[in-house]
């Protein structure tokens, strides 16, 4: 039986970062979509048992092997994404979003006919902010997750 694992040391992380510097990295990645979507709870439907939110906004982020790729550009890598986009909004701006953080889309297809994969995240809280949380009586908080979705498209191998 071995021992507990020591968690590594914080020079030993700053040299794992510093390793990512000018490092060039293929990552083949699935694509998608982060759809945040931000409210406030109103109240519970009469209909169902289901709240009701009243929409304050939305924004798209970066998901799955895009989020991985904006991690290795963050950290002073130079990602080479290879995936596939669909030809739709969520697929542009996740596009755009790539090139707006320096990594370059060349090796990113677009596939006629494929829908780009998007994860709905629906967070509330007494007001909901698109930097991540909520505004309430003591302050800053974690907005609270309610629903999740998502859509995809299976490509035939």
């Amino acid at each position: 039986m071995r021992g507990a694992e020591q968690a590594p040391s914080p020079a030993r992380l700053a040299g794992l970062i510093h390793a990512f510097r000018g490092r060039r990295l293929l990552v083949l990645a699935d694509l998608v979509a982060d759809e945040f979507v931000y409210g406030r709870v109103q109240r519970v439907s009469r209909e169902a048992p289901v709240l009701i939110l009243e929409h304050d906004g939305a924004e798209v982020r970066l998901g799955g092997g895009a989020n991985a790729v904006h991690n290795i550009r963050t950290l002073g890598g130079t990602p080479l994404p290879l995936g596939i986009l669909g030809g739709d909004a969520h697929g542009r701006r996740l596009r755009a979003l790539l090139r707006e953080k320096g990594v370059a889309t060349a090796r990113v297809l677009t596939g006629a006919g494929y829908r780009t994969p998007v994860k709905g995240l629906y967070l509330c809280g007494a007001a909901a902010h698109p930097g991540g949380g909520v505004m309430g009586i003591a302050g800053w908080h974690a907005a609270r997750e309610i629903l999740r979705t998502r859509r995809r498209q299976w490509l035939p191998i």
